[in-house]
């Protein structure tokens, strides 16, 4: 989880908001390593919206990594971050063609240029590290309530 997983807990909270408590169960399940491969946690949303997250490494397809979002005007579906439903209105929502990784190929480099352009103009960054902490909290709070056995809060 903590590997690739902290990627898909940063898009989660950028889309759905901070998460102030959950429950998790962390294993290793099929393979044979020092360190979980499956991690499913309950999680609840300052928003009061709830959330079940799930990061494998054992995934036969591949897609360890999905999200799945229902409100009360349709649903969207991300698979390793990339769009793969979108429904409105009960309609399904006919999405562009794109090959992901081709859209942005330089994240890192565009990261470090805002960092520096915020550094300067002093500003925040896009991304900041109050961000990241959040997202490292969530990681961290998932292994603390598997190994408890419990729900844990978290600072928002």
């Amino acid at each position: 989880m903590m590997n690739q997983g902290i990627h898909t807990v940063d898009m989660l909270q950028w889309l759905a908001g901070p998460v102030t408590s959950l429950s998790a169960k962390a294993k290793a399940v099929l393979r044979n390593i020092e360190v979980e491969d499956t991690v499913t946690a309950a999680l609840e949303f300052a928003s009061g919206a709830l959330g079940i997250l799930e990061i494998t490494t054992t995934a036969l397809d591949g897609k360890g990594q999905r999200l799945v979002f229902h409100g009360e005007k349709g649903k969207l579906v991300i698979e390793e971050d990339t769009i793969v439903a979108l429904q409105i209105n009960g309609e399904d929502v006919e999405l562009p063609s794109f090959e992901p990784f081709k859209v942005i190929p330089d994240g890192h480099r565009l990261q470090i240029q805002d960092m520096a352009v915020a550094v300067r103009d002093g500003r925040d960054p896009v991304i900041t590290g109050a961000d990241g902490r959040h997202s490292l909290e969530i990681i961290l709070g998932a292994y603390e309530a598997s190994r408890q056995r419990k729900e844990i809060e978290l600072q928002v």
